[in-house]
């Protein structure tokens, strides 16, 4: 029987990914075990390349990619060709530079021979000549490949199966209202649907059991301490999490249908690893 181990906003955290795939029991060489990730695998961690090149390599039948807010980030900064504050606070300017060191060694090296031939940067020069390697770095041959590899057919807006709905974060809608031809619609008209707040789009309905047919639909992006807090924990302040302690996957009995997976791991070093078997994925 094959079994599923699904996960989202590892965020560049290769080693506690790893980690928490072993822990769950899965097996690389294991042709029954799939991995399903439902978005943002960049950002913020100091491992994208070797992420990368983990999930690059590993057997295509095995593997499913749901894109997040995090890969459209980053195809944005290098269409942009500048950073924006949130691509700083969000940590996509930091991938972006762990991904090129052989340019900011480049960088580096041209402020030492300033520096060597006694003459001494003003500020503004300074900001010029970080922008000037900053843009370098948005058109390597790397990162021209992450792309490509990111917008290819390997990557998907949502994975439906039998009995669950894998999505970065809601489903396209308009107005409050889920958009009734959602599963036709290009990865563009996805982009808001990317940004939203999982356990209040399930309150307004749009991730509603019903709407979904029966399904129980699959979510990151918002840490899972968070759906325990609005959701379950309403009034009862000393069972509130800490999330950047504690954000164990959310399933509820009291709010069926809906599964975070968002462990925070920035905060707290830790991946979710939820494991379904064929019969119940």
């Amino acid at each position: 029987m094959k079994r599923y181990f699904i996960s989202s906003d590892i965020h560049s955290f290769y080693d506690e990914y790893l980690e928490a795939l072993h822990e769950a029991g899965f097996e690389q060489d294991n042709p029954k075990h799939i991995l399903l990730i439902d978005g943002d695998i960049f950002d913020r961690g100091k491992k994208p390349l070797e992420l990368y090149r983990f999930l690059r390599d590993f057997p295509e039948d095995r593997l499913i990619l749901v894109r997040g807010n995090h890969e459209i980030l980053l195809r944005d900064l290098v269409n942009r060709g500048y950073p924006e504050q949130y691509d700083v606070s969000n940590g996509t300017v930091k991938t972006v530079e762990i991904l090129s060191p052989e340019i900011t060694k480049e960088m580096h090296q041209r402020m030492r021979e300033y520096i060597a031939q006694g003459m001494s940067l003003p500020y503004t020069s300074i900001c010029q000549l970080r922008a000037e390697y900053f843009k370098k770095r948005l058109h390597t041959p790397l990162m021209d490949e992450i792309l490509a590899w990111i917008f290819s057919s390997r990557w998907v807006d949502y994975y439906e199966t039998p009995h669950h709905i894998f999505v970065h974060t809601s489903l396209p809608s308009v107005n409050d209202q889920l958009l009734p031809q959602w599963r036709e619609i290009d990865t563009e008209g996805w982009y808001l649907a990317r940004w939203q707040c999982p356990w209040k789009e399930y309150i307004k309905g749009i991730l509603d059991p019903e709407i979904k047919m029966g399904k129980t639909i699959v979510v990151g992006h918002w840490h899972a301490a968070d759906f325990y807090n609005n959701l379950d924990y309403v009034g009862e302040p000393k069972k509130k999490l800490d999330f950047q302690r504690e954000n164990p996957i959310y399933r509820s009995e009291d709010f069926p249908g809906l599964i975070g997976l968002d462990a925070c791991t920035v905060y707290t070093h830790k991946v979710n690893v939820l494991v379904l078997n064929e019969d119940e994925i």
